[in-house]
């Protein structure tokens, strides 16, 4: 077995086949992935079961980003609301005239 670089990634790589934990994802599958995710339900169950247990190391690196983004922007607005925050910002746009 060899052990080839590919972007600062360790890839196997036996007899010329690249394994399936290791290779890359395309822009197209980031970009369904965030769609698929964005999804209020359906898209967090999705979002836990690949950021624990994906065979593919990039999608489950991907989901645990994208959980680690969605944490702290839940974070955020749970400050922003218990400080009155939101309805400062409310108050702001109902207030603002063209």
């Amino acid at each position: 077995m060899e052990v080839q670089v590919f972007l600062a990634t360790p890839v196997f790589v036996f007899k010329g086949v690249l394994f399936m934990e290791n290779r890359p994802l395309s822009p197209w599958a980031y970009f369904g992935l965030q769609i698929l995710y964005a999804i209020p339900i359906v898209g967090w169950i999705f979002l836990i079961i690949h950021a624990i247990g994906a065979s593919n190391i990039n999608r489950r690196n991907f989901a645990r980003s994208y959980f680690c983004i969605l944490v702290i922007v839940l974070i955020i607005v749970g400050v922003g609301l218990a400080t009155g925050g939101i309805n400062a910002i409310k108050a702001f746009f109902q207030n603002f005239k063209l």
